[in-house]
């Protein structure tokens, strides 16, 4: 076997990428196809493994990275999953915003302990005419 060089590299890394790019264009007909999790996550292990076999020594950690993060995208590796941005905490309010929405919360409350109306925003429906 001869000494691995730059060329030889580049070459893996090529069919490596080549892989990468065709096992996430597969993901979603993977999933379809392997309606139980035992043999989409078997179909998954053989692809992973492949795509390992054709990594060289040296960029083998960087691929593994790779073909983690694609499984905790799909639901196959133990990771955080998120398809969308879901805050933990309220975004933080300029001091504006904050005094703002302050004010409208003391406006609510002593609109509510008042008994003049059950309108919105505090306004007195007019009186009822009689006939």
């Amino acid at each position: 076997m001869p000494p691995p060089s730059s060329p030889a590299i580049a070459r893996a890394m090529e069919a490596v990428e080549r892989a990468l790019a065709q096992l996430e264009a597969e993901m979603p007909d993977l999933q379809h196809l392997h309606r139980d999790l035992f043999s989409y996550a078997n179909a998954w292990a053989e692809r992973h493994d492949a795509v390992l076999d054709l990594a060289p020594p040296s960029a083998r950690a960087d691929v593994e990275a790779r073909l983690r993060r694609i499984g905790i995208r799909w639901g196959l590796a133990d990771g955080v999953r998120s398809t969308g941005q879901f805050p933990a905490l309220d975004p933080p309010q300029r001091p504006r915003q904050a005094a703002q929405a302050a004010s409208y919360g003391r406006s609510i409350a002593s609109s509510s302990t008042s008994n003049s109306s059950d309108a919105p925003g505090g306004m007195t429906p007019p009186a009822p005419r009689s006939p």
